[in-house]
């Protein structure tokens, strides 16, 4: 009985090597499909909706110094300085476990520095005084 099978799954085997050679370009049609709903289902997991994140508004700076560890004097250097130390531990290629935790956090640290970083650059501007042309 088991030598039945082994004899069929060769059988099939053949006949699937066979179709490969002979019909080589639906052979390669079917693996570039197969390759490409394999890429796109991975694209489609990796994508995280914003509903998921705690929104914090952009006006209350205090949360994002919070979320960086840093308190409410900290320069630009810190900020920079806190944000890479954060991004080490929480980058998503480096962590596999807790990788949806690790995600959240990542995005989390990088939107307080990118708010953090508007208001420095709002801060200097209106330090500056006028442009002028």
């Amino acid at each position: 009985m088991v030598f039945q099978f082994i004899l069929a799954g060769i059988l099939l085997l053949v006949v699937i090597v066979y179709f490969a050679v002979v019909y080589w370009q639906i052979t390669l049609t079917i693996i570039g499909v197969i390759a490409f709903l394999w890429w796109f289902s991975k694209r489609r997991k990796r994508h995280i909706s914003d509903e998921q994140y705690e929104y914090v508004e952009p006006d209350d700076y205090e949360k994002w110094f919070e979320i960086l560890h840093l308190n409410q004097t900290a320069t630009w250097n810190d900020v920079k300085e806190q944000y890479r130390k954060f991004v080490q531990m929480y980058h998503p290629d480096k962590i596999c476990i807790g990788k949806k935790q690790s995600d959240e956090k990542f995005i989390l640290v990088t939107m307080a520095k990118d708010m953090l970083e508007e208001k420095f650059r709002l801060k200097n501007k209106k330090n500056s005084g006028p442009e002028v042309m």
